[in-house]
């Protein structure tokens, strides 16, 4: 290679790391401010700017503390009983079918979820076993689901037993065999990957299977459900303190530029897989590349260029 070729590659080596230290430096020290996306358009590059979340990010709550059906949040899904709020909860009671299965219970509106390897979406919400029941059958359950995949974990009155089971393979996993009715607080986490149910105390550990795509639309169901060959008898259960909430990761602001695929955003996060895809860090100095298809979450603050087989600029790596 001649002298004149290394000269003008090395000035452009230089000419690109200048310009990247400017943009670092400009970056950190303008404040962010405004609307969660502000978008400017350069035929097909997209400019993105977004202020970072909070800690934590309430994506759906309630806590029937005011004893009314809100059908901004709910809508009635299954009606082979009665739904009723009260008690500063929500209360589902169902006669058994005589033969066949019945249930009761109502769907949350949709949302979307940050689902993401690093950080989980966090399902939360209380069950009330028995309120007043002249049977002992019974199942009361919670499912997310986007349509066709779910997850669901139940307790269950005929057995005595929390379990949980989803869409890959239909087959039920105990968490305990000898669960007494009570009151019981219960948790999902959820990631992109795998997720962990955990009913009062017991947990499932990490189950990888991957049951939903990022930025795809879920709803939550809450409902009860019984056998039973005896219409005469009923049971009455009960939900509170449904809650799906999001909690930001640590991240560090890096550079990143190259190749990359499956993108996916929301207002407040992307996720995508490195195709041939270089991040810079600063504070230690390092200079990474990744080709094997490692997936890639930012949050928060955003300056740069991000589509579909292309990122350049600034943003806020989980780590």
């Amino acid at each position: 290679m001649s002298g004149g070729n290394c000269m003008k590659k090395n000035l452009i080596k230089k000419t690109l790391v200048i310009g990247f230290l400017i943009l670092f430096v400009w970056a950190s020290v303008i404040p962010l401010i405004g609307a969660i996306n502000n978008f400017e358009k350069n035929e097909n590059i997209q400019i993105t700017q977004t202020k970072p979340i909070q800690d934590e990010k309430i994506i759906f709550f309630d806590n029937f503390d005011d004893n009314q059906k809100d059908f901004d949040k709910w809508t009635e899904f299954y009606t082979d009983g009665i739904w009723e709020e009260k008690n500063q909860r929500c209360e589902f009671q169902m006669y058994e079918p005589g033969n066949g299965h019945w249930n009761e219970g109502i769907k949350s509106n949709e949302f979307i979820v940050p689902l993401n390897p690093v950080s989980p979406v966090i399902i939360n919400w209380d069950i009330i076993c028995d309120i007043v029941s002249t049977n002992w059958a019974g199942g009361i359950n919670l499912k997310i689901t986007d349509g066709t995949n779910w997850l669901r974990a139940a307790y269950s009155r005929w057995t005595l037993s929390t379990m949980y089971v989803d869409s890959n393979d239909e087959v039920k996993t105990y968490l305990n065999i000898n669960k007494p009715y009570g009151t019981y607080s219960n948790k999902i986490q959820l990631f992109s990957d795998r997720y962990i149910v955990t009913m009062d105390t017991d947990t499932s550990g990490p189950i990888y299977d991957s049951l939903f795509k990022p930025g795809i639309p879920l709803t939550i169901n809450i409902y009860i459900g019984s056998g039973g060959e005896q219409p005469w008898l009923y049971f009455r259960s009960g939900f509170d303190n449904v809650k799906v909430s999001f909690e930001e990761p640590t991240t560090k602001k890096v550079i990143i530029f190259g190749r990359i695929e499956n993108l996916n955003t929301s207002d407040y996060f992307a996720v995508f897989d490195a195709v041939k895809t270089r991040v810079i860090t600063f504070i230690p100095f390092s200079f990474n590349t990744y080709t094997s298809g490692e997936t890639l979450v930012t949050f928060g603050s955003k300056i740069g260029i991000l589509k579909d087989k292309f990122a350049l600029g600034f943003f806020n790596m989980a780590i």
